[in-house]
Protein backbone atom coordinates (compact mmCIF):
# COMPACT_ATOMS: atom_id res chain seq x y z
CA UNK A 1 0.00 0.00 0.00
CA UNK A 2 2.90 2.34 0.87
CA UNK A 3 5.12 1.45 -2.56
CA UNK A 4 2.94 4.32 -5.03
CA UNK A 5 3.70 6.76 -2.15
CA UNK A 6 7.78 5.67 -2.19
CA UNK A 7 8.02 5.99 -5.47
CA UNK A 8 6.50 9.26 -5.75
CA UNK A 9 8.78 10.69 -3.04
CA UNK A 10 11.65 9.04 -5.26
CA UNK A 11 10.51 10.50 -8.23
CA UNK A 12 10.03 13.90 -6.73
CA UNK A 13 13.66 13.00 -5.26
CA UNK A 14 15.31 13.08 -8.35
CA UNK A 15 13.50 15.39 -9.94
CA UNK A 16 14.56 18.21 -7.22
CA UNK A 17 18.70 17.15 -6.92
CA UNK A 18 18.24 17.40 -11.18
CA UNK A 19 16.82 20.82 -10.85
CA UNK A 20 19.35 21.94 -7.99
CA UNK A 21 22.11 20.17 -10.23
CA UNK A 22 21.11 22.44 -13.30
CA UNK A 23 21.43 25.56 -11.05
CA UNK A 24 24.16 28.03 -11.31
CA UNK A 25 23.55 29.58 -7.95
CA UNK A 26 27.05 30.76 -6.25
CA UNK A 27 25.10 31.03 -2.88
CA UNK A 28 25.78 28.34 -0.83
CA UNK A 29 23.51 29.39 2.05
CA UNK A 30 20.25 29.67 -0.85
CA UNK A 31 21.11 26.09 -2.42
CA UNK A 32 20.95 24.40 0.79
CA UNK A 33 17.40 26.28 2.20
CA UNK A 34 16.41 25.20 -1.59
CA UNK A 35 17.64 21.32 -0.24
CA UNK A 36 15.88 21.66 2.83
CA UNK A 37 12.50 22.99 1.61
CA UNK A 38 12.17 20.40 -1.13
CA UNK A 39 13.65 17.38 1.28
CA UNK A 40 11.39 18.55 4.38
CA UNK A 41 7.95 18.59 1.40
CA UNK A 42 9.13 15.36 -0.42
CA UNK A 43 8.96 13.73 3.56
CA UNK A 44 5.96 15.47 4.73
CA UNK A 45 3.39 15.03 1.96
CA UNK A 46 3.36 11.31 1.31
CA UNK A 47 3.41 11.08 5.14
CA UNK A 48 0.24 13.33 5.29
CA UNK A 49 -1.25 11.52 2.65
CA UNK A 50 -1.04 8.26 4.01
CA UNK A 51 -2.08 8.98 7.50
CA UNK A 52 -5.35 10.31 5.51
CA UNK A 53 -5.74 7.13 3.57
CA UNK A 54 -5.37 5.03 6.92
CA UNK A 55 -7.79 7.24 8.63
CA UNK A 56 -10.40 7.05 5.65
CA UNK A 57 -10.16 3.48 5.15
CA UNK A 58 -10.52 3.39 8.95
CA UNK A 59 -13.75 5.03 9.25
CA UNK A 60 -14.91 2.74 6.22
CA UNK A 61 -14.38 -0.63 8.14
CA UNK A 62 -16.31 0.71 11.07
Amino acid sequence: MSFPLTALTGVLFIFSALFMFNLNDAYLNSLLTKTIFIGLASLTFPHILLEYLLEKNEKKRN
